[in-house]
Parts: C-alpha cells; structure tokens; sequence
C-alpha cells in the first residue's frame, strides 16, 4: 500500500470520529441575507453566513461567483471547528476582481477549516491565517531558550484543504503567528510576490503537504518569488510531498533564524533560481526531496543577512540535470551530505565554497556524484569549477571513502526515480540501504519543540558565558565556546578563564555537544594549557579535526608546550587546507615555513592564498605587502572569498583588523539604536575596528543591552580591540 492510500485511510478514519457539525449554514447567489440558511432559505452572501456560525458549525456554500473578502471573528474548537465548505460536487469561486484585501481574513480564529474553494484574482492575497506578529528582532533566536508567543497572540488549528487558488498577488497562503496549521491537497499557480505558500513569521509546526504549485513570479516589492517559504524564525514545520514548478525564485526555501523545519519528499522542477534553499537555517532537514531541471542548484545550503547555515542536513535527496551544482554548501557548517544521488548537473555535482571549507566540520559521505561527461569532475572543494574526482576526493582530502560516482541508471521518461535492480545506488549506503529517494519510511507530520529554558539575563561577562555554555542546542553554546577561547589566546582579563574551566572540559568530551562548539571549547582549554585535551588533539582526524587540532597545538606551543609531533603530521597532510593552517602556525618562529607561505598564496584554491596572504602580513614577512596589495583587488571583487574571510576571523585564524575596508558593509547595516539586535552588534563590531575606539560604550552594551546576542558581540568587539594591539 502506498503511503500517500495509506495516510488517506487514517485521515478518513480520523474525520470518522470527529462530531457531526452541530448546523449547516447554507449560501447561494440567490440567497438572501435576511434568511436562515436552511437549504432551502440559503443566505446571499458568505460574510452574513459567517457572522451566524459557531463552533461545530459548517459554512456550505453553493455553486456561483461571489465577489466578497471574507473576515473571521469567532473561532473554533479543537473538537469543535468551524467550516468554510465548498458544497459536494460544485465549484465556488472567490472572485476578487476590483478588491484590494484578502480574499479570507482569519485573524487570530482558531480551529477554522476552508474547503474546496476556488479563490482567484485577489490583489491583497488569498488566505491571510494569523494576525501581525509582535515585532520581530531577528537577534531572538528560535532557540529552546526563546520565549513562546502566549496562545492569546496565536491562531491554532486552522487547516486548509483542496482549495484551487490562481492569479492573486502577495501570496495564496500566508501564515504569521500561529501553530499547528495545515494546508493539504491545494492547487496554486500564477500568484506574484515571496511565496505561494508564505510561513512568514512565527509559524510553528505547520504541516504543509501533497500541494501543486507553478508558476510564481516577483511582486513589486520584492523578488523571492518562491513556491513555498519558511522565514521570520518559523519553526518546527514539516513541509512534504509538494510538487513545486517554474517559479522565479527557488521552489522551496527556508530562511534565517528558522528552527528545526523538514523538508521532505517535495518534488522541485525547472524552477528559475534553484531547487531547494537553506539561507541561514539552524537543523534544517531535507529528507527524500527531487530536484530536476532548475535553473540554479538542486539545493543550495548558504548564509544570509550575516548568518550562517548551522547543522543542515540533506539525506537521500535526488538532484538532475539542474543548471548550477547539484548540491551546493556556501556559507555553512556542520552540514551532513549522505545517501544522495547528484547527477547530470551541469556544474559540480556538489560544491563546497571557500566559507564552507574554512567552516568545516561537515559530515559527507555515501553519495552518488555523477557528472556530466565522463571527463568532467563531480567535486568544487573551495573552488567555482569541479577539479577532483570522488576517488581523488577520498584520497587527498581524507573524508568521503563511501562516495560513488557511478550512473545511478534512472529511467529515461517521466518523474519515476526508481533505481532499478541494477544500479551501483542500490544498497550503496552505510547499512545497506539505497541511495536517493525513499518511497516506504513515513515521514512525521510533526517536529517536537524543545523544552524551555530561560535566557541568561546578567550584567557578569563570566556568568554570560558560563550560562550560554550550558544550553544544549543552537549557536548560543559555540559563539560563548568561541568567545572563551579568544579570551584565553589573548590572555584578557575580561573574563574569569579558571571559573569557565569545568564547563570547557566538559563540553571538550566527544558527544557532550556539537563539533564546532567541542572544538573551540579545547582550543580555548589549549590556550590554558589544561592537558586533558591532549588526547583530543593527538587523536584528531579527518581534515576539520586536522585544523582545529594545529590551531590548538599553535595554542600550546606558544606556552612552550612541545607540539611538534602534531604540527609535523599536519604539514605531511595531503589536503591543502591543514597543511596551509599547520604553516601559518610555524612561520612565526621559522623563516623557511614563511616562505614557503609565499608560495602558497601565489598558487592553490582561493582559501589558501586568502590565509597564506594574511599570515605573511601578521607575521610581518619581507614579501607581505606585495602578496597582500596582489589579492586585494581579487578579494573585492569575490563574495565568496569575504565570506570566506569572516569565517576566518571568526574562528580566529587571522586578525579581523586585516581586512579594514576589504569586507562590504555588515548585513544588517550597523545601527547602535536600531530595534535590531544584529544592527546593534554589527555596529559594535564596526566601533571595534575604528582607531582610538570607544571601550565603555562597548562594556555599557556587554552589561546593560537586553538582547544576550549584543551583549556578546560587545564582549568579543572588546576582544578585538585586545586582540588588533597584540603584538
């Protein structure tokens, strides 16, 4: 039995126990609103019968045009919603030529169903579900910490079924402040504006499945044009079985601060920007999702507004013959890649830019990267183009030995993407199971919230950081991990290291908590010189571990720990990215490692000479100025090396002050008064870099601003002041 007859026979069965609506409300174009609406007596117009229904009543409207923009004032119940019904077999349509709202407005009503409509032509949008959300400060982070909008603030249980919406403007559904919502079995095509379907803030754990949408182009105001959107920290959605087409934007994306959505068995075709996105997501899962014929990637995994992709993950998703990479990681980290099958794209089959490298700590195995033509390459790794073979990959990089880059042997015709009995993807993966797309595994209808806990509210920069350490999920944990590590490589006084001591050895155990938060926990116990990271560092492998462990052997030696044995294994390594790191870490004190460093920025991927060439100027060697004035103009002029940059000078490898006038403006726009808590901390972190620079309006912000992500910044803004007058 299918899943899709399956869920069909529990829905059927679950609808079989719900009550009988307690009255039907009757409509009909020849109705009269002064009437009961009884069928025989119907009402004329769908907002007179509204206005009479209550819980466990239904709205049955008969067939006709009605040209009305419907409101709500009255909610359901859980077990007692009310209805918004075509009547069985007719078609009703919403006609709202010459009308500028919506076409059903349902406020904070709860538990109201809308079925079987025809919705067309509305200039303010189809359904609006939710009421304006409380202003958004996106420096709250949906977070286990982040406090809940109270439920009076909220619209539950709203679900929308089998509607058919066309040619309306803004969006068809957009939901903003509410919970547990459903959009089923829509058909939505021509609509202009961010999205079909728009999760476009505070909307949690929708379900958002088995919709048809096509054709979504640009608003006026704006260029998304997405077929379904997540964003405004919307959280805990899953968003499955979708088939998204010929949009302008990407067919499916996620944006920033959005927490924990999934992305499952969606099908994404000859949509102009892409496929699928994740810009600035936090646990973003695409599970089982076909990309094909896009005009961008399959699914591109990246930053935006000054925030990176934190912990995405794509398992068994299938990308064909799109126009870009089948996979692209930007600026992202702690991405796993597994069990996928990229083939036929025209660009690399999955690209990994500078910024992603330089990131690290992705999970990239067991897939299938075919590329086009026998001699083209299926891997970018730091570079535009694919240079390495899957093989090669393994070889030099020291990760990926379950990648294949065979002919997965798909079907020439049709959406059929199954692997036939044959194919080098059938029990590929780590246990046995195939690659791509799974047809049988049920996919939850819902994502589980974590618990609440409180936000760290104090004006003590060590009990700041002590308190961020210990939330379980989310960049609270590795931004304080990172902050400590900096505190302790630049001997600051600003925070009490000793006191911070337990919580960093704990966090420094495998498994205690994400990579990179682990790892800057045992740089900054490195900085320390607390030898139960020795073990650590001595058994790292793979080439992120590689990295972090000469970072923290760099850390050591500088307290005349003898390092050696890691440095030189790191200098023996094959990928180009440890062995460039372990360099920097010796020129300092060797002359020939230093010139060797000149090398290095004159040839490589685009990363190694950013590193190799800020290194030489920290280092202050003879060839510095002219390597450093030879990539200027290159750093300018590459996205992808200034991201590549700030992750640099955020997981302290160079001095931010080297790059002063490189980097564009901060995303947001730094702004000291803005509601905006990024504004806020981008403008600290600017006040930083500015000769002579203010320390108590930075300490003010540290104890006094009420956002925790300011009040982190202004401590690390504190850091680089230490850090640029270091010698």
């Amino acid at each position: 039995m299918s899943t899709r007859v399956l869920a069909t026979l529990l829905a059927l069965c679950a609808a079989s126990l719900l009550p009988a609506f307690a009255a039907e409300i009757h409509v009909s174009p020849a109705g009269d609103d002064a009437a009961p609406g009884t069928p025989d007596a119907p009402r004329r117009t769908i907002q007179a019968a509204i206005a009479k229904a209550n819980p466990s009543d239904a709205v049955i409207i008969h067939e006709g045009t009605y040209a009305e923009c419907l409101s709500f004032e009255r909610a359901g119940g859980l077990a007692a919603p009310i209805r918004l019904q075509a009547a069985e077999g007719e078609e009703v349509v919403l006609d709202g030529t010459g009308l500028v709202a919506p076409a059903i407005g349902l406020g904070r009503s709860d538990y109201v169903e809308v079925v079987g409509l025809v919705i067309r032509g509305y200039v303010g949008g189809g359904i609006l579900v939710g009421a304006a959300a409380p202003p958004w400060d996106d420096s709250r982070l949906r977070t286990d910490s982040s406090p809940k909008i109270p439920d009076a603030d909220v619209a539950q249980g709203v679900s929308v079924l089998n509607c058919r919406m066309e040619d309306c403007s803004g969006f068809a559904v957009r939901m903003q402040a509410t919970r547990r919502c459903v959009v089923r079995e829509c058909a939505i095509q021509s609509v202009s504006g961010d999205a079909a379907i728009d999760l476009a803030q505070l909307a949690d754990h929708s379900l958002v499945t088995e919709n048809t949408i096509s054709g979504v182009e640009p608003g006026p105001d704006n260029a998304a044009a997405c077929g379904i959107s997540v964003r405004g920290g919307s959280s805990f959605n899953v968003i499955s079985e979708n088939t998204v087409s010929s949009c302008a934007g990407y067919g499916i994306a996620v944006g920033v601060d959005c927490w924990k959505n999934v992305l499952g068995r969606n099908t994404a075709r000859q949509n102009q920007a892409g496929g699928y996105r994740s810009s600035g997501a936090i646990n973003a899962a695409f599970v089982w999702n076909v990309a094909v014929e896009n005009g961008g990637p399959g699914l591109a995994i990246d930053g935006a507004v000054g925030r990176i992709s934190l912990g995405t993950s794509a398992i068994g998703n299938v990308a064909v013959a799109n126009a870009g990479a089948g996979i692209l990681v930007a600026d992202a980290a702690e991405v796993s890649i597994r069990e996928n099958i990229s083939s036929n794209n025209t660009g690399a089959q999955i690209r990994f830019t500078p910024a992603a490298v330089v990131r690290g700590h992705h999970d990239f195995d067991f897939n299938c990267l075919h590329p086009r033509t026998r001699l083209t390459a299926a891997i970018a790794w730091g570079t535009d183009q694919p240079e390495m073979s899957v093989g090669a990959f393994a070889q030099d990089i020291g990760i990926g030995a379950g990648n294949i880059a065979d002919d997965p042997g798909f079907p020439d015709a049709g959406d059929d993407w199954t692997l036939p009995e044959a194919s080098p993807c059938v029990a590929a993966g780590p246990g046995g199971e195939n690659l791509g797309v799974n047809p049988v595994t049920p996919l939850a209808d819902d994502v589980p919230a974590p618990d609440e806990a409180p936000l760290p509210d104090t004006a003590d920069p060590t009990d700041l950081i002590r308190r961020c350490l210990s939330l379980a999920e989310g960049p609270y944990s590795a931004l304080a991990a990172r902050i400590a590590s900096r505190a302790a490589e630049v001997g600051s006084a600003l925070l009490d290291l000793p006191a911070l001591q337990p919580d960093l050895v704990r966090l420094g155990t495998p498994g205690e908590c994400s990579p990179r938060t682990r790892w800057y926990a045992i740089r900054a116990l490195a900085a320390l010189d607390d030898t139960s990271i020795d073990v650590h560092i001595q058994n790292a492998t793979g080439p992120f571990e590689g990295v972090e462990a000469v970072v923290a052997a760099g850390a050591l030696a500088a307290r005349g720990r003898n390092m050696t044995s890691t440095i030189e294994r790191a200098l023996n390594s094959v990928d180009p990215w440890v062995y460039i790191v372990a360099l920097g870490t010796r020129a300092g004190s060797d002359a020939a490692a230093g010139d060797d460093l000149v090398l290095a920025a004159d040839s490589g991927a685009p990363h190694v000479r950013l590193y190799a060439g800020a290194r030489l100027m920290e280092i202050g060697h003879p060839d510095a100025d002219f390597v450093w004035q030879s990539l200027r103009p290159e750093i300018e002029a590459s996205p992808d090396l200034q991201a590549a940059a700030r992750a640099m000078i955020e997981n302290g490898l160079v001095k931010p002050g080297l790059f002063a006038g490189l980097l564009p403006p901060a995303v947001p726009e730094p702004d000291p008064n803005s509601p905006n808590g990024y504004a806020r901390a981008a403008a600290l972190a600017q006040l930083a870099q500015e000769p002579g620079a203010d320390a108590g309006v930075l300490r003010d912000a540290m104890t006094q601003d009420p956002s925790v992500i300011v009040r982190l910044a202004a401590l690390e803004a504190l850091l680089d002041i230490e850090s640029n007058q270091a010698p």
